[in-house]
């Protein structure tokens, strides 16, 4: 670096610096002005002007030209010692991105708008969008944030600091992916998701007494050997075998996801649910202290030895 080989102190060395921080500076101004644009106009309806689950152009627009800035703006500045240390900058950049995400969240409320009434302000309007297409369009839209910002070249330190947003980024896909899962899952097996609630919530004592459970009617032995019935049946419905076969069936939504890595993950995502709600339901059922009749137990048809190996199957297959 300049500063290491003629000093710190030398004129090059400090017009290279105030060069440094002048190109941050005109960075940091660039990226607030595409952020505060873009999260204005998240907020208005005219955000989406095709409801579904493809990100909108405006998003792209606002990608590309946040990758562009980062490729020419900083290059001005590349041989520069602030660049690496500048907590300004990585406050810039971490902000930038979280106004992506908010746009996101903004404009996925007219998505969700659209899965149960007619979209006016759409051309053509759309009527009653399929449930889960807002979680898929924030899925699409994250990754679509994440791909962009693993993209992008510069620095060691722009690097780094890209890296640990992109985490941020995927952890919000993954929750909402799993709150995909659930909705997938619930238009088939209407009642499982608020069993395994209660179920936890008389294991931890928020409703009382795990005695109390078998005493729910929502939680009675029957109804528990219904859902894990109902757990063994759609579980056979799932597809096995190539790619070819992953968009029939349940998995059939899984589709709209535009990353052929993530649309893995949402199969994978529905088969480890299902297999944590049959464990949970199950073990409720045949711990002693909830008072459940052995009866009860003995009437399910398919044990959790069967049931984890179709499991384990359908896993090892994707």
């Amino acid at each position: 670096e300049i500063s290491d080989l003629i000093g710190p102190n030398a004129t090059l060395a400090v017009t290279v610096q105030a060069c440094c921080r002048n190109a941050v500076q005109k960075l940091g101004e660039e990226l607030k002005q595409s952020h505060d644009k873009l999260v204005r106009y998240g907020a208005k309806p005219s955000a989406i002007r095709k409801v579904g689950p493809t990100p909108p152009a405006a998003l792209s627009d606002e990608l590309r030209s946040f990758t562009s800035l980062l490729r020419h703006d900083l290059s001005s500045a590349a041989l520069g010692v602030p660049i690496k240390r500048s907590p300004q900058l990585a406050d810039i950049l971490s902000e930038t991105v979280k106004g992506f995400c908010k746009y996101c969240e903004l404009s996925a409320q007219y998505v969700q708008k659209a899965e149960s009434e007619t979209t006016l302000h759409a051309s053509p309007p759309i009527t009653g969008l399929p449930q889960g297409t807002h979680r898929i369009y924030l899925v699409n839209c994250l990754g679509a944030i994440r791909s962009a910002i693993q993209g992008s070249d510069g620095a060691v330190f722009i690097s780094a600091v890209l890296e640990e947003n992109s985490e941020q980024v995927k952890a919000a896909m993954d929750a909402h992916l799993e709150a995909l899962v659930k909705t997938v899952v619930s238009a088939n097996l209407s009642d499982l998701v608020e069993m395994l609630d209660k179920i936890r919530m008389y294991s931890s004592g928020d409703l009382g007494s795990p005695i109390s459970m078998s005493q729910d009617t929502a939680l009675s032995g029957n109804a528990l050997v219904s859902a894990l019935d109902g757990i063994h049946e759609y579980t056979l419905k799932l597809p096995v075998g190539g790619d070819r076969n992953h968009d029939a069936g349940p998995f059939s939504s899984y589709k709209l996801i535009q990353s052929p890595e993530t649309q893995v993950d949402a199969r994978r995502k529905t088969i480890e649910f299902l297999s944590q709600a049959y464990e949970a339901i199950y073990g409720a059922l045949s711990e002693p202290r909830n008072k459940y009749s052995s009866s009860a137990v003995r009437s399910v048809k398919h044990g959790p030895q069967e049931t984890r190996k179709l499991h384990d199957s359908l896993l090892a297959s994707l």
